[in-house]
């Protein structure tokens, strides 16, 4: 995505964002759970992008991944690696 099309979040949604980021890297690294912390995050991140994409785009693939700024190949490809259904269901 080029820069001309990024927006820059307000520092307080930049700051929240963080916290919870914190408190996820803090669940994920007690010593009930395992696995690399980025990637789970990621996935965490991505799932619910994705989700809301579809949820917003009354479930179209299409419109979705143009909401996302990708492909619907590259929707549908994540779709499959995160367990989502075409109802932005896992």
């Amino acid at each position: 995505m080029s820069n001309e099309h990024q927006i820059k979040a307000p520092t307080s949604i930049e700051k929240s964002i963080e916290k919870h980021v914190a408190d996820l890297i803090t669940f994920l690294t007690e010593p009930h759970s395992s696995g690399p912390v980025y990637d789970s995050i990621l996935a965490m991140v991505e799932s619910a992008m994705i989700r809301i994409a579809l949820k917003r785009n009354d479930n179209i693939k299409s419109k979705a991944a143009l909401y996302l700024g990708i492909s619907r190949n590259s929707l549908q490809a994540k779709m499959t690696r995160l367990g989502i259904d075409k109802k932005g269901e896992k």
